[in-house]
């Protein structure tokens, strides 16, 4: 196992299907019967298999393979932007391509009309090329239209994100 989350474990795996190197994203055994947190793990795949772009990490299938609920996703060998920023040996003055490829993932995700809804230094990859990828897609939406984006969209009013970079309204 390479990380653990609240509610996934993430694996390192060799796709059957390929042979290639991937993540396995997987729901923790108390989470796996969790109908939420199941429609969280396979809305990141409905909205990782639409994009397509360098800058946005893949996502390749998503399963439940003997009761185990999975999505797997592209091998990327990296920190994410807040573990990069606190290296000592970081070269700074890749900051700016850092933040342009990031504008360029989120651009894409846009383009493909889905909003991330938790965006952070967390969900940037840094390669030691200083190459990035946007990751975590379980909590993305559609933007809202209407009157719905003038009043916050009358949804079921559970707030998703994380709660230190959403704004205070």
């Amino acid at each position: 196992m390479m990380r653990q989350g609240k509610t996934c474990q993430i694996w390192e795996a060799i796709r059957d299907a390929d042979r290639r190197r991937c993540v396995l994203k997987v729901l923790r055994e108390e989470y796996r019967k969790d109908k939420q947190e199941l429609g969280q793990l396979k809305h990141e795949y409905v909205i990782g298999s639409t994009l397509d772009h360098e800058n946005c990490i893949e996502v390749y299938e998503f399963d439940v393979a003997r009761g185990i609920p999975y999505v797997a996703i592209e091998y990327f060998r990296s920190l994410n932007l807040k573990q990069w920023i606190r290296e000592p040996d970081a070269d700074r003055s890749w900051l700016p391509g850092i933040i342009e490829q990031s504008a360029l993932g989120i651009e894409h995700l846009h383009e493909q009309g889905w909003i991330h809804c938790d965006l952070k230094p967390d969900n940037l990859l840094v390669d030691d090329a200083c190459k990035v990828k946007l990751i975590d897609w379980a909590i993305g939406q559609k933007p809202k239209k209407g009157l719905g984006r003038l009043l916050g969209g009358g949804g079921k009013g559970k707030i998703a994100g994380t709660r230190s970079y959403m704004s205070p309204e």
